[in-house]
């Protein structure tokens, strides 16, 4: 159980990492072609 919740805690925090880094990146090469 404690690690299924730590995995989630893990996933949780990369998604919110990655969201704005892919969002950014898109932008940057959508605005780039």
């Amino acid at each position: 159980m404690n690690a299924a919740l730590r995995l989630l805690g893990w996933l949780l925090a990369v998604t919110l990492v990655a969201l704005p880094v892919v969002a950014v990146v898109e932008g940057w090469i959508g605005a780039e072609r």
